[in-house]
């Protein structure tokens, strides 16, 4: 399997294992490969046991870094929702215009995370000044629906900021294994070169060692062309709808849906969605769309039989 994306990298790994366990026990203990600064086949066999893990914890990473962007994700909406009771509560029971040029504004749900939380204390110094003041026709604490209260709403923004903070942590963390991560790959796939042309140099051509070389690389010829995706806000299902024309390749698979989350799609961030029959033309999905106002990119990746692959455009979709 030639190394198409980070998931191919271990399968790659574990085809060169084999041939090079084949070549030493054919070459015998005193002749097996050794390449450059002492490297054998138990450091290779080491890094990938050292990239599986990596893997893992990438994985685990991600999950925690979705949990957290959706506890982030219900927040803001919560809140928005609660600045709108808020202004429709000034204008009701606040008999005092001059109140109204102070009137907190509706944070957009995509403000970053400073301009966000300065709305929400904007709106929570207006509403203590209001239940502090001395105002004529209007007896406090000013409350909002279900009797919510603003010592209650102090509470809330600071449960989101601390929400905030465990997203910018997760999104810190998963980023420093992913490093760790490609480092490795940097570290491997010369080894992997080197190993092919020790074979090369150790068997004479047409021998069955050279012929069975895993392949490092994939030619244009065996990449598949990518699929159009379109995607939306699906009311009916209430989860965002993707969609695509069936791939026309001869080897096809499957697909896989990835994700990436922030405002720009990258592939070395992006994580798997699901895998999805090859029959299949369209995906419901609610992944990275905790909250109205939540917003997640998606790519869908055709890919053959050989383990090949090829990803569409992105699609935004953001939940209504």
């Amino acid at each position: 399997m030639p190394i198409t994306s980070t998931s191919s990298w271990v399968p790659t790994i574990n085809e060169i294992l084999i041939s090079w366990g084949a070549v030493d026990g054919s070459l015998g203990t005193l002749n097996a490969v050794v390449l450059t600064n002492n490297y054998r086949y138990i450091d290779l066999n080491n890094h990938r046991d050292e990239l599986v893990a990596l893997f893992t914890e990438i994985e685990n990473l991600d999950n925690l870094r979705q949990l957290a962007c959706a506890e982030r994700d219900i927040f803001k909406a919560g809140l928005r929702e609660r600045v709108t009771q808020l202004r429709s509560g000034m204008y009701a029971f606040v008999p005092v215009a001059s109140y109204y040029n102070s009137m907190p504004k509706l944070p957009a749900f995509s403000q970053n995370e400073s301009s966000f939380l300065r709305a929400l204390d904007d709106a929570a110094s207006l509403w203590d000044r209001v239940n502090s003041d001395t105002i004529a026709g209007f007896t406090g604490p000013l409350k909002l629906v279900g009797g919510y209260l603003h010592e209650t709403f102090l509470t809330d923004i600071a449960a989101l900021r601390a929400s905030f903070y465990s997203v910018t942590k997760a999104e810190s963390e998963a980023q420093r294994a992913r490093q760790m991560r490609d480092d490795l790959f940097n570290q491997i796939y010369p080894r992997l070169k080197q190993y092919r042309d020790a074979v090369v140099a150790k068997f004479p051509a047409g021998s069955p060692f050279i012929d069975t070389l895993p392949v490092l690389k994939t030619t244009q010829f065996s990449t598949p062309n990518a699929v159009v995706l379109s995607g939306m806000w699906d009311p009916a299902s209430q989860k965002g709808k993707l969609a695509w024309a069936p791939s026309e390749h001869n080897a096809l698979a499957s697909y896989s849906l990835r994700s990436c989350i922030g405002t720009k799609y990258t592939t070395a961030n992006e994580f798997v969605v699901a895998q999805i029959d090859k029959e299949e033309v369209e995906y419901l999905t609610l992944s990275g769309l905790a909250a109205a106002g939540s917003s997640a990119l998606f790519r869908l990746y055709v890919v053959t039989n050989e383990g090949n692959e090829r990803g569409s455009n992105t699609v935004k979709i953001t939940r209504a």
